[in-house]
């Protein structure tokens, strides 16, 4: 679960995101009645390599991006400054974690979330 610490970094070292959403970048869950909007960061799955003679050095991990707010133009842009953010980030160390590459795959919705009676809608990139 290192890799949420990676892909959350990328992601708030990015000024155009931490302007709509400041600091609130969370990695799993968000805290209970967080102020919207803002980010939440979760690995979906992570696939080792095989190799013929020893344990995965790579391993390929899927990380959802969820973001939360209530204006679905905010949350569009969101979704692109966040894009543009992890998006073929350049090989390397990030917080401790070596990245061999990343690839942005897809945004789903805006969604309507029934959950919380202030939110209303969400993107979701994965």
């Amino acid at each position: 679960m290192m890799i949420l610490k990676a892909v959350r970094t990328l992601i708030a070292q990015s000024s155009d995101v931490t302007d709509i959403v400041s600091t609130r970048i969370y990695s799993g869950t968000a805290p209970q009645k967080a102020a919207l909007p803002y980010v939440v960061v979760r690995q979906v799955s992570s696939v080792p390599s095989d190799t013929k003679t020893g344990s995965s050095t790579i391993d390929f991990c899927r990380i959802q991006v969820d973001c939360f707010g209530v204006s679905i133009s905010v949350l569009a842009t969101l979704d692109d400054d966040i894009r543009l953010a992890i998006d073929r980030a350049p090989h390397g160390d990030v917080e401790g974690i070596g990245i061999a590459g990343i690839r942005y795959e897809n945004t789903a919705g805006p969604d309507v979330d029934y959950f919380r009676p202030d939110l209303v809608c969400m993107v979701s990139s994965d």
